[in-house]
């Protein structure tokens, strides 16, 4: 099932923002400032591929017959998006307390 694809797609996309947060995070915090913008935009990239996922879900789910399976889903991905908008957070809030 394609949806099955997509969910995938999002547990990918929730791995990859909850590895790089750390060390986009120190890199804020210890490296470089004039890399401070680099690492910011990283974090919204990576927030942005978990819209892009999100969205692919939902958008398919509609046609979805088994409600369980549908609101199981929905769910699913709300939390990984609203994890992707809390990591990016952490590395955004830690850029603005630097210099």
């Amino acid at each position: 099932m394609a949806t099955d694809e997509l969910l995938d797609t999002v547990d990918a996309d929730s791995s990859a923002l909850n590895s790089y947060t750390p060390s986009l995070k120190a890199t804020v915090a210890y490296g470089n400032v004039a890399c401070k913008s680099d690492a910011q935009v990283a974090a919204k990239a990576l927030e942005t591929a978990m819209f892009g996922a999100y969205y692919d879900v939902t958008v398919n789910l509609k046609d979805v017959a088994d409600d369980a399976f549908r609101r199981a889903t929905q769910k699913r991905v709300t939390a990984s998006l609203q994890e992707a908008k809390d990591r990016a957070a952490v590395v955004l809030n830690a850029a603005d307390k630097t210099n």
